[in-house]
């Protein structure tokens, strides 16, 4: 039958719990007999160096050894054990991590060493199990020695064995960069050597054994970018955070740049363009009255009717023959022919609801057409104008098949093919910076409609349909 690690009581095979203590005793996929197993004596470690002689205790999270350095003409020393029966894959790496970091900050503390705090010979890992090798002490523990008198200590004994232990502690605290904390002092930690020295021993096993404190500060564990973990407090561990929260961010900005670039170029000339031609083709046919200007608004309202795929194939071919291929004016061009007919017919409704008199007083006043357009019609159809604008970045910052097939080479990919190209290269993997993208590329048309919603409702409302 095996024992608890805990606290040494007889557990059933495949139990999960101490009866008595509680505490978890197997993870999933690992035999009760191997997470509980302890060390025979006789047993050889790190290839026979060490030599088992016997167990001096153990914790809730590993054992200690007496052993013999057989390299070193039999030297005594303490071998601490890690033993894995954590009832998590997670908890283990936890504690694994915890056992290693103390290791490395008891190493530091041998430089340059303190004459009550043992030396720390060597760190190894052998098969699931992690190994700390230490200076042993011989001589009785205070706890011991409470017991062995059956008496309270003398007073001077007391003070003695208390300006010792203050002394390793100040030493620890002075430690840099960051100060060391104890965190198991009692008197089973203290041990009273035969030369009567007082010496301050274990560390706690397999705990993390460093903790930054100046003055009331909270210890973090970060991770940094090489993906271990690491130790931070304050303003110092809010940064860490931050920067591995936006490391997606900023490595998928990276590839994500030149297709906003690409997409504000296209889409800035677009607009402008589509404003521009459209409000101009739309004034003409509303207050020009010439022969047939009824007839040429039907025709250009009329090739609404055609669907985009239709033309999607002459409309390559022109751009390829025109040697436009893989330049801004493969997109331009067709989004400014494409977007003339909706502008033209909401442009045109919203001119023809404007009062006649407007325009002959204009007249009245020697003002042109040019005139009039400029001061009158388009100070009057800023609604108008932003119904069109964002209908028109909507549908360029959001059309991915034709920006697709003109960009043979990837120069001149925007948002949308852009993301296309993401998501089926090495990012695929990497869904951090891959939705870093997507949210990245959502940002500007949240902005649009934050700040363009009411002139929006204002242009729709205010006959901007009306034919």
């Amino acid at each position: 039958m095996a024992n608890c690690p805990q606290c040494g009581a007889p557990v059933k095979p495949g139990a999960r719990f101490c009866t008595r203590c509680g505490v978890r005793l197997a993870a999933a996929g690992l035999a009760d007999a191997a997470l509980t197993k302890t060390l025979d004596v006789g047993t050889p470690l790190q290839g026979g160096r060490y030599q088992i002689i016997g167990q001096l205790g153990h914790g809730g999270m590993g054992a200690v050894y007496l052993a013999r350095d057989m390299e070193l003409f039999g030297r005594l020393c303490v071998v601490k054990q890690m033993r894995p029966f954590f009832a998590s894959q997670t908890e283990r790496r936890r504690a694994e991590e915890d056992f290693k970091r103390e290791a490395e900050v008891l190493a530091r503390l041998n430089q340059p060493g303190h004459p009550r705090i043992p030396e720390v010979y060597g760190y190894f890992v052998e098969g699931l199990d992690q190994f700390l090798v230490m200076k042993y002490i011989e001589g009785e523990s205070l706890e011991r020695r409470l017991e062995r008198l059956n008496d309270p200590l003398s007073e001077t004994e007391v003070v003695r064995c208390g300006q010792e232990v203050a002394n390793a502690l100040v030493y620890l605290h002075s430690r840099k960069p960051r100060p060391v904390i104890h965190r198991d002092i009692k008197p089973a930690n203290i041990i009273v050597d035969p030369e009567d020295r007082v010496w301050l021993v274990d560390f706690g096993l397999a705990r993390a054994a460093v903790a930054a404190v100046s003055g009331s500060e909270t210890v973090f564990r970060v991770e940094t970018d090489a993906g271990e973990l690491a130790e931070a407090t304050g303003w110092d561990a809010v940064g860490r955070y931050w920067h591995a929260a936006t490391k997606g961010y900023r490595v998928s900005w990276g590839s994500l740049r030149p297709f906003m670039i690409n997409t504000f170029v296209v889409c800035g000339a677009t607009t402008l363009g589509v404003v521009m031609l459209g409000s101009i083709s739309a004034y003409l046919l509303s207050r020009y009255r010439f022969y047939g200007s009824r007839l040429i608004f039907y025709f250009i309202i009329s090739t609404m009717m055609f669907p985009a795929a239709l033309t999607l194939v002459p409309s390559f071919m022109v751009v390829r023959n025109l040697g436009l291929l893989n330049t801004y004016w493969a997109m331009v061009l067709p989004y400014l022919a494409g977007g003339q007919v909706f502008a033209t017919f909401v442009f045109k409704g919203f001119f023809d609801g404007l009062p006649e008199e407007l325009f002959e007083s204009a007249r009245i006043d020697g003002a042109g057409h040019f005139r009039i357009y400029l001061d009158i019609v388009l100070p009057l159809s800023k609604p108008v104008l932003s119904v069109v604008a964002i209908m028109n970045i909507l549908g360029t910052w959001n059309n991915f098949l034709w920006p697709f097939i003109v960009n043979t080479d990837g120069r001149y990919h925007v948002i949308a093919s852009g993301l296309y190209v993401l998501a089926t290269s090495n990012f695929v993997q990497n869904y951090s910076c891959l939705f870093a993208a997507y949210m990245t590329a959502s940002i500007p048309l949240l902005v649009l409609f934050t700040y363009a919603t009411k002139p929006f409702v204002r242009g729709v409302t205010s006959g901007a349909f009306k034919a």
